[in-house]
């Protein structure tokens, strides 16, 4: 499985959880979308690439790193153009790091589109270092790793039918999860792995780091 790094302009808190995370998931390919070349420095990287329309960072700041230049009036976000040049040169797991506490839109539609990534067989997480996403589909049971005392919650984007949630202080077993109820909010990891499976329909776990 190739694996992308795709920096983006949220924030990324360069903790022991991040640290462990990019250790055990090395990348492939690394490309900065606009603004997010500022992690960069943080993890002591160089993106392959650097792209985007640049109306957030300035082109010249680090002459070294390949460039391509979009358009500022086009029809897909910078991290999404970077998302299509990774799956392009055949990578199957994408990292969106600085993906969480920046502009909500921003979140929000890079969940949206990693959610259609991953019915194409995709695996997407988007990391902050403080917490980080993992959108999932139906189908398949994922199973991942937590620490003990660990605070997770499970959304559904769409009704999961037949989800079962296993490893937690409140399991759940083949219920159905509506979309906009809180019922899977701050559950709390009792085991070192943690497993999911919906017979229908598509969600994301999120993921509270425990240490800074």
């Amino acid at each position: 499985m190739l694996t992308a790094w795709i920096l983006v302009a949220g924030q990324l808190h360069k903790t022991v959880a991040l640290e462990r995370f990019l250790a055990q998931n090395p990348a492939h390919m690394i490309v900065a979308a606009d603004g997010g070349i500022q992690h960069a420095q943080t993890l002591g990287i160089v993106p392959d690439l650097w792209l985007g329309d640049f109306d957030s960072s300035d082109p010249a700041a680090f002459p070294h790193i390949p460039k391509r230049v979009f358009p500022t009036e086009k029809d897909q976000l910078d991290s999404e153009l970077a998302l299509n040049m990774v799956l392009e040169k055949g990578c199957t797991r994408v990292i969106f790091l600085g993906a969480l506490g920046g502009r909500f839109d921003h979140t929000l539609a890079l969940l949206l589109i990693g959610m259609q990534q991953v019915k194409q067989g995709i695996e997407v997480w988007l990391h902050s270092g403080l917490e980080w996403a993992i959108p999932f589909n139906a189908g398949k049971t994922h199973t991942l790793e937590a620490q003990v005392g660990q605070t997770l919650s499970i959304l559904a984007l769409e009704p999961l039918e037949g989800f079962t949630f296993l490893g937690v202080k409140w399991p759940l077993n083949a219920v159905r999860l509506e979309v906009g109820v809180g019922w899977g909010m701050s559950n709390i990891a009792l085991e070192e792995n943690v497993s999911l499976r919906s017979e229908l329909g598509c969600g994301v776990v999120i993921f509270q780091a425990l240490e800074g």
